[in-house]
């Protein structure tokens, strides 16, 4: 309801004060219906802007937090914990770090109190983050209790995958930057270097010539 009234108020504000400027502006009526209808179109789409970041950043967020979760998962089993035992630490000592994941692994554990077994309230919590490095936690847990292998050995495997992913999304986000920064480079750093290298010439020059 807020996010629709938003856009809404964004909207009807926008039109009314663009149309009361159009009045002030001698143009062809298409032509202040046509920036009407843009800049007003552009205000309703603010919101969908903000969200996208905030989404984008809180998927970060979850994601940059979750190889840490996990090895405290990991470390919670290896000590004698049970599985929901563990969880709740998990929520418990992440919470200051990363209040997102935190939240998103109470609903975890809420969801398997009321019922579901473990397997699908995380698949639901993969969908909720957006995470895929969660799908394949769910196949770890899944596999370890099926097979009954040691499931702080497979945390510890799966951490250590994750951190090495960790660290090839940063190489690769290093690797972009350089191509990124070519446009602001040629677009502000190169104009100044030039005026400075001939400006000086330049100023000489148009000096000479102005005697003459």
């Amino acid at each position: 309801t807020i996010y629709v009234g938003t856009k809404m108020i964004l909207l009807v504000s926008s039109a009314v004060t663009l149309g009361l400027l159009s009045t002030l502006i001698e143009a062809p009526l298409a032509v202040k219906m046509m920036g009407l209808i843009s800049f007003s179109g552009l205000f309703f789409f603010i919101p969908n802007i903000v969200l996208s970041l905030r989404i984008s950043g809180r998927v970060q967020n979850i994601r940059r937090h979750l190889p840490d979760s996990v090895d405290l998962l990991e470390i919670c089993v290896s000590g004698g914990m049970g599985i929901a035992q563990a969880w709740n630490a998990v929520e418990e000592q992440i919470r200051p770090v990363c209040a997102d994941l935190a939240d998103e692994v109470a609903l975890t554990n809420l969801e398997m109190h009321l019922g579901a077994d473990r397997g699908s309230a995380m698949r639901h919590m993969a969908e909720r983050t957006g995470a895929e490095e969660l799908n394949s936690l769910v196949a770890t847990l899944v596999q370890s209790e099926r097979f009954g292998t040691s499931l702080s050995e497979a945390l510890r495997v799966f951490t250590q995958s994750m951190r090495e992913l960790r660290s090839q999304r940063a190489e690769e986000n290093a690797e972009k930057m350089a191509v990124k920064m070519i446009f602001p480079m040629v677009s502000l750093i190169f104009p100044v270097i030039l005026i400075i290298a001939v400006g000086p010439a330049g100023i000489t020059l148009a000096g000479i010539l102005g005697g003459n």
